[in-house]
């Protein structure tokens, strides 16, 4: 198995494995390290697909900012916001991720 851990100089929480990373901070740091990244992704052999690319954000200007850079990139309301299947939302949402869940489940029954 193997690991790869990024941390971004400027960047507050920086969690990757393998290909995936979550990054978070303040909105023009992770703007300029996300720009550092499509700067290096080259050499480093990456590519960065923004359609999986999501920003947590309820901040109209936030999301504005990041769409100049990557207009691809999905926003995701903070109360709905999970990360590998767990919601680190304000939990407003924790009967909607329930049920989605649930039919996902009934679904895969015979």
């Amino acid at each position: 198995m193997a690991l790869c851990c990024i941390v971004l100089q400027q960047g507050i929480l920086n969690l990757c494995f393998i290909n995936d990373g979550s990054v978070g901070g303040d909105i023009d740091v992770l703007i300029h390290d996300f720009q550092t990244v499509r700067q290096l992704e080259a050499a480093l052999g990456l590519i960065v697909n923004e359609s999986k690319c999501e920003l947590i954000f309820d901040d109209a200007e936030a999301v504005k900012k990041s769409r100049e850079v990557a207009s691809s990139v999905v926003n995701i309301c903070c109360e709905n916001a999970m990360l590998l299947g767990a919601l680190i939302g304000n939990g407003a949402c924790v009967e909607a991720v329930l049920i989605q869940k649930l039919d996902e489940f009934k679904s895969l029954q015979p």
